[in-house]
């Protein structure tokens, strides 16, 4: 084997090796809802604050739920909300709590606030070059995200719930062992059938 040969051979195992090495060369994303919030506890704090029948609009938005000021704060009306607490058939309007029921009798002067922040980060894991190649590609994704529904009549809180997730942790692993023949492969089937 020649001088020139052996360099190039251990200049490109070089190459492989640092790429295999450096998962930061792999894509991240985060997805965010704007919100003075900055984690879920944050979020449960804020709406363990809102007091029904005693909180207004004007208290909501102090404290966060401010569909001008907040992203994924989503302004329900009266059909909304009984769109919401009536979707299935076998509901009654009778089943439903007290001060629902009283809102939804209120007619446009009952509305609701869906509120929804997130934080996610997706992120790329594993081997460069089985994810560069298409061969291989892991995903984890953490964060956390909270969902609140707030109904008021005559701009007064008279009910609330609440739920989420305060810690998101998933893995994704897709595998393809023909790498980016797959893909074409999978078209040329798709294009077989539609010829058919």
């Amino acid at each position: 084997m020649s001088g020139t040969l052996r360099v190039r051979l251990a200049l490109l195992m070089g190459a492989a090796v640092a790429l295999t090495a450096c998962s930061n060369l792999l894509p991240r994303s985060r997805e965010t809802s704007q919100s003075q919030w900055g984690s879920f506890a944050e979020a449960k704090d804020a709406y363990d604050r809102i007091t029904p029948t005693q909180a207004t609009l004007a208290d909501l938005r102090e404290l966060g739920f401010d569909p001008e000021r907040t992203a994924n704060v989503r302004i329900l009306s009266y059909l909304d909300v009984q769109q919401r607490f009536l979707a299935n058939p076998s509901m009654r309007i009778d089943d439903l709590d007290p001060n629902v029921r009283a809102c939804l009798a209120a007619f446009s002067a009952c509305q609701g606030l869906d509120v929804q922040p997130k934080a996610i980060d997706r992120e790329r894991v594993g081997n460069v070059a089985l994810d560069i190649f298409d061969f291989r590609r892991e995903t984890v994704e953490t964060g956390w995200s909270f969902a609140a529904l707030i109904l008021l009549k005559d701009s007064v809180v008279v009910y609330k719930t609440w739920g989420g997730s305060p810690n998101i942790h998933n893995y994704e692993s897709q595998t393809k062992p023909l790498g980016p023949l797959q893909d074409m492969g999978e078209f040329a089937g798709q294009r077989a059938r539609d010829a058919l």
